[in-house]
């Protein structure tokens, strides 16, 4: 298997002890901006989601980190295709099984 990646290890660590909040909606850059003047909140407004808003997310130090790019935007645009059948066979599947890895993971039970 080998030594991880160095990328890898360093975004775990960035967002190790870091609370992200997507905030989605029509004012979201107006919340984001007004967010941004607390103590200890990095927002960013970042559009859709894409591999530079993903490194500035995971780079932040901040406890906070408030941005709007949409975790599953993908997944709304695949329903709407659907129910107007647009969309090509299996789209729909395919968006959720990508977006199955964001759900957080069910509660720990304490025994």
């Amino acid at each position: 298997m080998g030594a991880p990646r160095t990328r890898d290890v360093q975004w775990a660590m960035a967002v190790q002890n870091a609370t992200i909040v997507a905030v989605i909606g029509a004012r979201s850059a107006e919340v984001i901006t007004a967010l941004g003047e607390s103590h200890g909140v990095d927002a960013l407004v970042l559009g859709e989601p894409d591999d530079h808003g993903t490194k500035r997310i995971s780079a932040s130090n901040a406890p906070y980190v408030v941005h709007d790019a949409d975790p599953l935007g993908h997944v709304a645009h695949a329903w709407v295709e659907f129910y107007d059948d647009r969309s090509t066979a299996g789209a729909l599947e395919l968006e959720a099984a990508l977006a199955a890895p964001l759900r957080p993971a069910p509660p720990r039970r304490r025994v």
